[in-house]
């Protein structure tokens, strides 16, 4: 949510462009809500962008075009097209962005993205214009990006990006040097209401009931992975998520269709599952698989599949000793979210003792406690309930809910029979086992 937004010429082409390029905005006098998606949820814009009488528009579009996996042209009045780009062109070309212009490098522009390479640049002079559209540019690469300037220039941009989760790292001694990477994972975990998920596992009857149901309780949804597995949906499942979530981590079920090798040690149900869901995912499923970062840490959050100790190797937490430990592994006031065991849970460390806390209700966080939130499995619970299970953190009121939700596992059922997956597949959602 934005307040305050000025009325301004520049501020409204920045407005229609990014309308038209599919980005969600709704505006009510000076307040525009946003509904972003990440880097997936761009669109081409035909034909053209109009940038009208804005050079800022203009070049912040352009750092972001750059990172798009497609041709964004931009263009505007008379006197927008008069004025050289060059500033911005020659930096983006360099970091793999092919752009094409009028000679000059004046507008308009065409600018075809999606390739970008991290790269250190020492821009001729100072400017926060240029700055900000190679740091848009830069989490959008591959690697990192730094950018050397003669001189500090306004850091309205590093501000707003460090907020929304980017990793920046400024050095204004003896020049001023900024460094962006691993992309931005918008996480603003201590100021929005939040929807976490867990092992949806391919059942889009369970994911929309789960949606529907929390959709006037969070401002954003999370995943902690194993979208797919099991389920007769892990593509619509994983289209769900590209549209309503921003972050998912990977879950043992990505890393198996990444490298099948792993299902040596699945049962042969879930091995089934995998090999028959290699081949019911697509292009822009496995791109957005291979992207899942393994945790997430943001202040005092985690978000991670299985466990704390040893993430990669996808041990169960399951017992009140393994809890106790991987407690023990957090820092005073860090909250982890996780999944994996499809059991929902709420677990803590408070004065050196360990205990599990009642999810009926809503849990309040206690300042300096430790805890472990199992927010429970979407698609395949295994706690004597078949609803599926989802969590709801508010991190101003310091709260987390587990709420359940029932839907039509019959359906789901049928699909997985009709699929050829194991039967025991479709039979345990009746019984929530």
């Amino acid at each position: 949510m934005i307040d305050g937004l000025q009325e301004g010429e520049d501020c409204r082409s920045t407005f229609q462009a990014l309308l038209s390029l599919g980005v969600e905005l709704k505006k009510e006098g000076s307040r525009v809500s946003v509904n972003g998606r990440g880097p997936a949820g761009f669109r081409e814009a035909h034909p053209v962008i109009d940038c009208g009488n804005s050079g800022t528009t203009m070049r912040l579009l352009s750092g972001i075009a750059a990172g798009l996996p497609f041709t964004t042209r931009l263009t505007g009045d008379d006197s927008l097209r008069n004025r050289p780009m060059r500033r911005v062109v020659e930096p983006l070309r360099q970091m793999g962005a092919k752009i094409s212009a009028r000679e000059g490098d004046f507008p308009p522009l065409a600018i075809t993205g999606g390739s970008l390479f991290g790269i250190s640049y020492r821009m001729p002079m100072a400017s926060a214009q240029v700055k900000s559209c190679l740091l848009l540019a830069g989490l959008l690469a591959k690697g990192s990006a730094t950018i050397i300037e003669p001189a500090l220039s306004r850091d309205h941009t590093e501000r707003m990006l460090t907020y929304f989760g980017a990793i920046l790292k400024t050095d204004t001694t003896p020049k001023n040097v900024v460094k962006v990477g691993e992309g931005l994972h918008p996480l603003p975990l201590f100021h929005m209401k939040q929807i976490i998920l867990s092992d949806i596992h391919a059942n889009i009857e369970a994911l929309t009931s789960v949606l529907l149901a929390a959709e006037k309780e969070g401002e954003i949804t999370y995943c902690l992975g194993d979208i797919i597995g099991y389920g007769p949906n892990p593509s619509e499942c994983l289209q769900a998520m590209r549209h309503y979530s921003p972050l998912t981590v990977m879950g043992n079920h990505e890393t198996a269709v990444l490298h099948p090798g792993m299902t040596a040690v699945f049962n042969p149900e879930a091995r089934k599952a995998v090999f028959w869901t290699t081949e019911h995912i697509f292009g822009e499923d496995w791109e957005q698989i291979r992207a899942f970062p393994l945790t997430k840490t943001q202040g005092n959050i985690i978000l991670l599949h299985s466990n704390l100790m040893e993430p990669e190797k996808w041990h169960y937490l399951n017992s009140d000793e393994d809890l106790e430990a991987n407690l023990r592994y957090l820092g005073d006031g860090q909250v982890c979210f996780f999944g994996h065991t499809h059991a929902p849970g709420v677990y803590c460390l408070k004065d050196d003792r360990f205990s599990s806390l009642p999810i009926d209700k809503e849990v309040k966080l206690e300042p300096g406690s430790r805890y472990l939130i199992n927010v429970g499995s979407v698609g395949q619970p295994r706690d004597g309930d078949p609803r599926a299970a989802y969590c709801v953190f508010d991190p101003d009121a310091k709260t987390v809910a587990i709420r359940r939700v029932s839907y039509d596992f019959r359906l789901t059922q049928r699909k997985i029979i009709d699929a050829d997956l194991p039967a025991f597949l479709a039979s345990r959602l009746s019984s929530g086992t």
